[in-house]
């Protein structure tokens, strides 16, 4: 399972050799990992339990009307809710590596009467200690809403909020998804200079259908709009995780 295999960046040496042994940050780094195996694991799941729904109900267009009890359906959305949930988690527990890294000083949790990790307080922690890090900027640009590079970020918080407070189990529907279709067909014509294809392989996938949530006002496939989030937030971890250990490794952590 892929879930197994993932790894960050592996920091402890670097928090070794710069005295950040006792600060917390491998600990949370690893929570940080864990959380993202975590959201693998139920991508997985997800996938999986939603392979085994179409095969029990294979018509192309059939509705939520006539599935709407149907257990793989909710195990589906259980495991879409989970993906959700954990990718939220990766990124409040990269807040946390920040604070352990940096030495903000931040409480872990919220405590009367002192300043706890968000990401706000990180943030302007940050520009007080270190007005030039370029982390600010990586960060900052996940709140500007103008910025097409970093959308998916308030896209992602707004997803947990219908997650957690809406009904999008009751109101989801079920089409065929035509552009991920298309993106299929292309690579089976490419497998099949090299290989042969079942027809039962082809009919399959121009049956598939995925299905449909509502955020806003605007339709989502469900399947599409998750791997995408997941990737989105994977890479952008990754890279500041490569910012912190710059940062480090350049000695801009006050001691």
């Amino acid at each position: 399972m892929d879930f197994q295999k993932f790894k960050f960046t592996d920091v402890r040496q670097k928090a070794i050799n710069k005295g950040l042994l006792f600060s917390k940050w491998i600990s949370f780094h690893d929570n940080t990992e864990f959380k993202a195996r975590a959201a693998l694991f139920h991508l997985e799941q997800l996938i999986n339990v939603y392979e085994k729904y179409i095969e029990e109900n294979p018509l192309p267009d059939v509705q939520t009307v006539f599935n709407y009890y149907h257990p793989l359906k909710e195990i589906i959305f259980f495991e879409f809710h989970s993906v959700v949930m954990n990718l939220i988690g990766v990124f409040d527990s990269l807040l946390q590596e920040i604070n352990c890294a940096y030495k903000l000083g931040l409480k872990q949790l919220q405590t009367k009467g002192d300043k706890h990790v968000t990401f706000l307080n990180v943030n302007n922690s940050l520009k007080q200690l270190y007005p030039n890090c370029i982390l600010i900027t990586e960060l900052e640009k996940l709140e500007q809403k103008s910025s097409n590079e970093h959308y998916w970020f308030n896209f992602l918080r707004q997803m947990r909020n219908i997650a957690l407070h809406s009904d999008i189990y009751t109101n989801s529907e079920e089409n065929k998804d035509i552009n991920t279709i298309i993106r299929e067909i292309k690579k089976i014509n490419e497998r099949a200079k090299t290989e042969k294809i079942e027809e039962a392989e082809i009919f399959k996938l121009i049956n598939k259908r995925d299905i449909v949530i509502t955020v806003g006002n605007r339709n989502y496939f469900m399947l599409r709009l998750i791997i995408k989030l997941k990737e989105h937030m994977l890479e952008y971890v990754k890279n500041i995780h490569n910012i912190m250990i710059e940062d480090i490794t350049n000695g801009i952590i006050k001691t």
